[in-house]
């Protein structure tokens, strides 16, 4: 079975905050911790999420404060770009060879949302938020 890598991150994190530069507790102290959390005695048999609770607790030991990354949380929802292409697929912006017509979505956003780029990749988080809601309110239009 293959681990993944974000799995694989967190337990280099584990052993990197037990050792040496972290908390320097031994082998038999980190697994006592990781029973104590989680109710397992293995390390490599710890889930994600169970491994960041992990984390997060020696991070607090050493009076740090852990982040849990973006991309845990957001791994089964469609990210700004595909919602953006899933809106003009439903107002029919599309090309003869049943592709977006990025022409029409270029000029969507800089006639209508008013922001003055050549393409929707040089777009930022909060201007491609302000294209969706621009996209929303008319598919919303269009099927009333």
């Amino acid at each position: 079975m293959k681990k993944s890598e974000t799995w694989k991150t967190n337990n280099r994190k584990i052993w990197a905050n037990a050792g040496e530069k972290g908390l320097n507790i031994t082998k038999d102290e980190l697994h006592d911790i990781v029973e104590g959390l989680t109710g397992k005695d293995s390390i490599g048999e710890l889930t994600i999420k169970e491994q960041q609770t992990v984390i997060k607790d020696l991070y607090r030991r050493q009076g740090k404060t852990y982040y849990y990354p973006r991309t845990s949380y957001q791994s089964n929802k469609m990210t700004q770009d595909e919602y953006i292409m899933k809106l003009t697929r439903q107002l029919g912006w599309i090309t003869e060879e049943n592709k977006i017509d990025m022409k029409r979505l270029n000029g969507f956003i800089k006639k209508r949302i008013n922001i003055q780029v050549d393409h929707l990749k040089w777009l930022n988080t909060r201007q491609k938020s302000k294209v969706i809601e621009g996209l929303k309110s008319m598919v919303k239009r269009k099927v009333t």
